[in-house]
Order: C-alpha cells, then structure tokens, then sequence
C-alpha cells in the first residue's frame, strides 16, 4: 500500500472506529494529557495500527455474556501528535477534535507542565471542555 493510501485508510479508521480525547490526570497535580484509540472485535485491525505507528494493545472483556472481545490500540501525549499530523490531511468526521487535540498537545509541549502559566493552564482546560463537547453523544 503506498503511503498516502494507508494514511487515508488509517484515517478511515480512525474516522470510523477511533477516539479522540483529552482526558484530566491527577499525579500530585492536575493535568491534562492527549489519548488517540481504536476499538474493534477485530484483533487484525489493531495490531495492523501497533505495527504501523506504534502504541500499546489492550483486550477488553467482554461486559455482556453474548459480546464479543474487543481489542483497544492507543498512543498518547506526543506520540498521538505525531500520528494525527499524519492523517489529518485524510480526516473527515474527526478532524476538529484532530485540530483541537493537536492544538492541544503543542500549547503542552511548548513548555513542561510545571512552566505553564496560568493563561496557558487555562486554555488547556478550555480545550479539555470543548473536546468532551465534540465527542458528547446524541442530541
């Protein structure tokens, strides 16, 4: 598959099948940090993204007795930076949470959490609120 053949199908993907979020941490100080993921009962689907960009595998039981098992594959902070700059020109339905969330990530980086001011602070959590408002479900 030439290259921006599989940008666009991990685009799809992602588009399709994965999230976008930006999550509050607490390590002795509140934060916030970045989490791309995909979730699919097909196991091939996951490890094909662990294989191509990197990132971790988690099995996730099944909650109900007739549920299949479902596989996660996720990045975070600056390793899901790099992979959404990747496919963000081949994105469609997720592309301003990709936006945001890069955004994001680069406000983060620019200085160490311990270095940001309280501006900075402030839009990070902004940016938290508004990606739970993209991802909110329903109506």
């Amino acid at each position: 598959m030439r290259k921006t053949g599989k940008l666009a199908y991990t685009a799809g993907i992602m588009d399709g099948e994965g999230s976008i979020y930006i999550r509050r941490t607490t390590k002795g100080h509140s934060s916030s940090s970045l989490a791309v993921f995909v979730t699919n009962t097909n196991e091939w689907i996951c490890q094909w993204l662990k294989f191509q960009y990197g990132g971790s595998i988690q099995i996730m039981q099944p909650r109900k007795k007739n549920w299949k098992i479902a596989y996660r594959w996720w990045l975070t902070s600056n390793q899901a930076l790099g992979f959404l700059k990747l496919i963000l020109p081949y994105l469609n339905l997720k592309r301003p949470q990709a936006e945001l969330a890069i955004t994001f990530q680069e406000r983060k980086q620019k200085r160490g959490y311990g270095s940001l001011t309280e501006m900075d602070k402030t839009l990070i959590e902004a940016d938290r609120i508004l990606m739970q408002s993209f991802n909110r479900k329903g109506i």
